[in-house]
């Protein structure tokens, strides 16, 4: 009898168990740009794919320190090099969008480009629209942009 008394006082010890929470203080979750850090000196090595003749190229984009305000937008400035040199970027995030203030090509005048919204599952395509004015020839086109 004493032996069942003991093993029955023994689970009712470990049965109830005294616990203290300990309050767990949230961590506070990034708000910054997911794809875009603007930390100076963050640099980021990539190779673009040419699809007509398939050949790579090492380009590389380093953060700087400054900031340019373009059509009432802050972008943020890197510099990037590749194989011509090295060149100015121009980069803004606002909200879940991605722009890039850039020239299609050194004799046209830039353009904003929105290329990225990170809230959009993979395979969802849109298409940037472009037009600009040069030597009186207006020129429109758009730029098509897939997740994938």
């Amino acid at each position: 009898m004493k032996k069942l008394l003991f093993a029955g006082l023994t689970m009712m010890i470990f049965g109830m168990s005294c616990t203290r929470e300990t309050p767990v203080t949230p961590i506070d979750p990034y708000t910054g740009p997911k794809y875009l850090t603007l930390d100076t000196g963050t640099i980021w090595y990539y190779q673009t794919n040419n699809n007509i003749d398939t050949t790579f190229t090492a380009d590389t984009l380093i953060s700087t320190n400054r900031d340019s305000i373009i059509a009432s937008k802050t972008y943020h400035l890197y510099e990037f090099k590749d194989t011509t040199g090295t060149k100015l970027r121009f980069f803004n995030t606002s909200g879940s969008n991605y722009y890039q203030y850039t020239s299609i090509a050194s004799q046209f005048p830039a353009i904003e480009l929105k290329y990225l919204n990170d809230t959009d599952p993979a395979l969802t395509s849109w298409l940037t629209p472009f037009s600009f004015t040069q030597n009186g020839i207006t020129f429109t086109g758009n730029y098509k942009y897939t997740i994938e």
